[in-house]
């Protein structure tokens, strides 16, 4: 009986230990991972730079001109995620207002145009500061998010998102 006892331990302890080894071989895996370069204006996104062959100047003034974008463009996100939980409050009153959400619904308008126009901006001036030769391989690329083989957007399908 104790001799039963004894091999019995022994097997679940040879069963946690492979268990732990297991686990660490997959948090080991896990940081390799998520040590990999990510996505961006870097050399993770080579091909963009290389293949318009800019300049260190270019690449400078490119990267001043993202910034100063994206600075907007998280202030118009913010923006529009406060006008579609405003909308949302309205839908879920006991008596919605029409009149108030169609309001809602024309700020919200206004504000994605607000956003296309920005980002269409920074495209232009991202697009003014290459040579002729760039602008070609520039505007053979697909322009706005994705585009390539597989891509499915941040889209959640037809309707108002909440």
């Amino acid at each position: 009986m104790v001799k039963r006892v004894l091999l019995k331990n022994i097997y679940i302890e040879r069963n946690l230990i492979m268990i732990n080894k297991l686990l660490v071989a997959a948090l080991l895996m896990t940081t390799v991972v998520m040590a990999q370069p990510g996505r961006g204006f870097s050399k993770a996104r080579m091909g963009w730079d290389d293949q318009l062959k800019l300049t260190p100047q270019q690449v400078e003034q490119i990267q001043k001109s993202r910034t100063a974008f994206q600075t907007k463009a998280i202030d118009m996100q913010a923006d529009l995620q406060k006008l579609r939980l405003e909308l949302r409050g309205q839908l879920r009153a006991d008596k919605p207002n029409k009149k108030a959400i169609d309001a809602t619904l024309d700020k919200i308008a206004a504000q994605q145009a607000a956003q296309e126009k920005l980002r269409v901006g920074h495209h232009l001036e991202v697009r003014a500061l290459l040579t002729d030769e760039q602008k070609q391989i520039f505007d053979a690329r697909p322009f706005g998010r994705g585009g390539g083989k597989g891509y499915r957007g941040h889209s959640r399908g037809w309707g108002l998102r909440w």
